[in-house]
C-alpha cells in the first residue's frame, strides 16, 4: 500500500507539473499573440510621431486617449500588414465610431520621404522632419515658390493641377485657421504632397457634405464614420434610391457653382456614403481639381464633357477644367458615372436608378430619357 501510494503521488505530481507547464505555455503564447498580432493601444509606432514636423499635425488628445481603441478587423496587426494596403482603420470611443487614415500606402509614404530628402540634397534615408524644415528655409517661407519649384513632391496633387494662385492661398488660409502650433506650413506641405484630403475637408467643412474632421496626430488623421458605401444601397426601394440620386445631383451642382469650383475626378460609388438618416456624403477628397472661377484669363464659355477619350470610362482633360469659367464635369461624373443605365462603376449594374417601378414610369414617361440625357446631353445645355 505504501509503495502504491508513493507511485500514485509521483504520477499526480507529474500531471500537475505538466498541466502547470501547459498553462505557462498558453499564457506566454497569448502574450506573444497580443504583442505581434493585436493593437492593444495606439502608440507612437502607429502614429509615426517621430516623422514630425513632416507629419499631418499634433492634435493628439482624442486618439491618444486611453478610451480610444481600434475596432473591427483593423484591430488585428496581421490583417493590416497583408491586407489593409489603404491604411484605413476604424476606432471608437464611448460608443462613437471614427475612421483613422494614414492617407497613403506604406510604400507611398516611404517614397515621399525619399523624394523630400532628395529635394533638399540629403541622403534618401535622411530625417524627414529636418528635411521639411530645410525645404521651407531654402525658399524663405515662400509657399508658392516651394510648390512651383518641387514638382517631384507636389506635381501629382490634383487640387493644385490648375496652378491657380488664389486656390493655394485659400487652402492655406483655411488650414491656418484650424491650427495653433508652430508647424503649420510643415504640416500643410506634407499633406499636399502625400494626400490633400484633410486640407480640402477643413477648407469646406461647413459648406459641403464632407465628413467631420477631428484632427491629425503624427501621420494619422481622424474623421467621423460618415456612413456606408453608396453601392450598399443598390437593392433598396426605388424611392429611397431616387432620394440618394437627387442628393448626388445637388452635390454636383453646389460644387460646380461655388466660386472655387470643385471637380470630381473619381466618381466611384465607394467614394460616397450614406449615413443613418439617409444623407449622402463625399468621403474621398483626394481626387478633386480646384478651379478659381474668378481668375481673369479664363474662357467665359462653359465647357461640356462629351465623353470622348475612351468607351465606358471617365475621361477628362485638366486643361479643359482649368481654363474654362465653368464646366459640366460634375454633372457628367454623377449622371453618367452613377445614375445612367451604363455607369462607370461595376458595383451599380444598370445604374443607381435601375428597375424603375411601372407606376413611376406611368406618371413620368420621360424619366428614362431624362436620366440618359443628363449623362449624354444631345444639345449640351445642362446650364
Amino acid at each position: 500500500d505504501v509503495i502504491f501510494k508513493y507511485f500514485f503521488e509521483i504520477i499526480i505530481y507529474k500531471m500537475r507539473k505538466k498541466h502547470f507547464f501547459i498553462f505557462i505555455l498558453l499564457c506566454t503564447l497569448i502574450i506573444v499573440i497580443k504583442e505581434i498580432y493585436l493593437y492593444e493601444s495606439i502608440d507612437s509606432d502607429f502614429l509615426l510621431l517621430e516623422k514630425c514636423p513632416s507629419c499631418y499635425g499634433n492634435e493628439c488628445e482624442l486618439i491618444k486617449n486611453e478610451t480610444f481603441i481600434l475596432t473591427s478587423y483593423t484591430y488585428f496587426k496581421i490583417f493590416n500588414k497583408f491586407f489593409n494596403v489603404k491604411n484605413v482603420y476604424y476606432g471608437h470611443q464611448d460608443g462613437k465610431l471614427y475612421v483613422i487614415k494614414k492617407l497613403a500606402h506604406n510604400v507611398e509614404l516611404d517614397s515621399y520621404d525619399k523624394k523630400l530628402c532628395e529635394a533638399v540634397h540629403l541622403p534618401y534615408n535622411c530625417d524627414s522632419g529636418f528635411a521639411v524644415r530645410r525645404l521651407i528655409d531654402s525658399h524663405h517661407n515662400n509657399l508658392d515658390s516651394i510648390i512651383e519649384k518641387n514638382p517631384s513632391l507636389f506635381g501629382d496633387s490634383e487640387p493644385l493641377k490648375c496652378k491657380h494662385d488664389r486656390v493655394l492661398t485659400f487652402l492655406f488660409h483655411k488650414f491656418q485657421m484650424s491650427r495653433t502650433n508652430d508647424q503649420i506650413m510643415h504640416n500643410f506641405l506634407t499633406l499636399m504632397a502625400v494626400n490633400p484630403e484633410p486640407v480640402i475637408m477643413q477648407a469646406f467643412q461647413n459648406v459641403f457634405p464632407f465628413p467631420k474632421y477631428y484632427g491629425a496626430c503624427g501621420r494619422v488623421v481622424v474623421q467621423e464614420f460618415a456612413g456606408n458605401p453608396l453601392s450598399g444601397f443598390y437593392g433598396n426601394p426605388w424611392l429611397e434610391r431616387a432620394s440618394l440620386a437627387a442628393q448626388l445631383l445637388q452635390i454636383a451642382n453646389s460644387m460646380t457653382e461655388h466660386y472655387i469650383r470643385i471637380y470630381l475626378t473619381d466618381p466611384s460609388s465607394d467614394n460616397f456614403v450614406v449615413d443613418s438618416k439617409g444623407n449622402v456624403k463625399l468621403v474621398d477628397l483626394e481626387n478633386i481639381v480646384l478651379v478659381d472661377s474668378q481668375k481673369g484669363n479664363l474662357e467665359k464659355s462653359v465647357h461640356f464633357n462629351e465623353g470622348n477619350g475612351c468607351s465606358g470610362c471617365f475621361s477628362y482633360d485638366y486643361e479643359d477644367l482649368c481654363n474654362f469659367y465653368k464646366a459640366d464635369h460634375n454633372y457628367f461624373a454623377i449622371c453618367k458615372g452613377l445614375l445612367s443605365s451604363s455607369p462607370f462603376t461595376s458595383s451599380l449594374p444598370g445604374g443607381l436608378l435601375h428597375s424603375i417601378p411601372g407606376n413611376i414610369l406611368e406618371k413620368y414617361p420621360n424619366l428614362l430619357k431624362l436620366i440618359e440625357e443628363c449623362a449624354q446631353p444631345e444639345s449640351y445645355s445642362l446650364f
